[in-house]
């Protein structure tokens, strides 16, 4: 017989999920501009950070990007913002430890065992976490899990998705309202990130129509402040960076993820008429699994 969802998620563990990726841990006290050179070097959009052996949080890239904002005694208006003074934040925010940005995120720090049950990491996504480390019966960091992850192997056993694999997308997109121009400056770009605290905008360009996406991911090879004063699309093109994903809103919720996997991406664009409506993103699947 057919296993439902339910079942296999309760049937299921984090160690059937997790790839066989090398896992770095960086110290509470290195500071923040050593942190960004090995995330660039190794590519890497988050790392978990250890205190006496204990994993504190997870610096994430975004994390880093706005903490300009979070330190910022000012109230700043979206317009305000190209009198920022990119010169000085970059020196005192290069000699932060990594521990201060991640207390100022509020992110608790967790990790999950690798017997937990993916059922248990299915709500830990729907909840908005994009990955998280996983520990061993001692304790040990041994892995990190991440949304993409759990995806890829959802699809590799897609008949338990019974009649969610063909919900049309929109159905569990998320209605897309924030947007930012292509002639608008980074730093006008993260301060959206910060106040909506998302994890993508769409970029538009001077007639509103689609041009790209902005992530969280499209700056992991942020390494200094002076980049927020490029224009949103100078970025994206020193970034040298892809097309987003974007579908019809019809798309079956089954196709749409296996495409984001394949595509190593974490959401897909629905696009009308030219226009960005929607965004369906891992943890839209995540919460259409719950």
């Amino acid at each position: 017989p057919m296993l439902d969802l339910k079942t296999f998620l309760q049937q299921h563990h984090v160690s059937d999920v997790l790839t066989s990726r090398p896992v770095k841990c960086i110290s509470n006290e290195i500071k923040v501009e050593d942190a960004l050179k090995m995330m660039e070097q190794n590519h890497y959009l988050s790392m978990p950070v250890l205190k006496n052996g204990m994993v504190l949080g997870l610096l994430d890239v975004l994390d880093i990007v706005t903490y300009a904002f979070k330190v910022s005694q000012d109230e700043v208006s979206f317009e305000q913002l190209s009198g920022f003074d990119f010169e000085s934040m970059n020196g005192v925010f290069k000699q932060q430890t990594v521990e201060n940005i991640i207390n100022l995120t509020g992110k608790n720090s967790f990790s999950m065992s690798q017997n937990a049950l993916l059922d248990d990491l299915v709500k830990f996504f729907a909840d908005g976490h994009h990955r998280v480390p996983v520990h061993d019966d001692t304790a040990t960091i041994v892995n990190l899990v991440s949304q993409t992850d759990l995806a890829r192997y959802l699809t590799q056993h897609k008949s338990v998705l019974g009649e969610i694999a063909e919900r049309p997308i929109v159905s569990s997109a998320t209605p897309n309202l924030l947007k930012v121009h292509t002639t608008d400056m980074m730093i006008q770009a993260v301060f959206l990130f910060y106040m909506h605290k998302v994890s993508a905008l769409a970029v538009v360009d001077t007639e509103g129509k689609f041009y790209g996406s902005l992530s969280a991911s499209d700056f992991r090879f942020f390494t200094d402040f002076t980049d927020l004063k490029l224009s949103v699309q100078s970025y994206l093109n020193k970034q040298n960076l892809g097309p987003p994903l974007s579908m019809d809103a019809t798309t079956p919720i089954l196709a749409a993820v296996e495409a984001i996997v394949g595509a190593k991406m974490h959401r897909v664009w629905v696009v009308e008429a030219g226009l960005p409506t929607h965004v369906f993103s891992f943890t839209d699947f995540m919460k259409a699994l719950k």
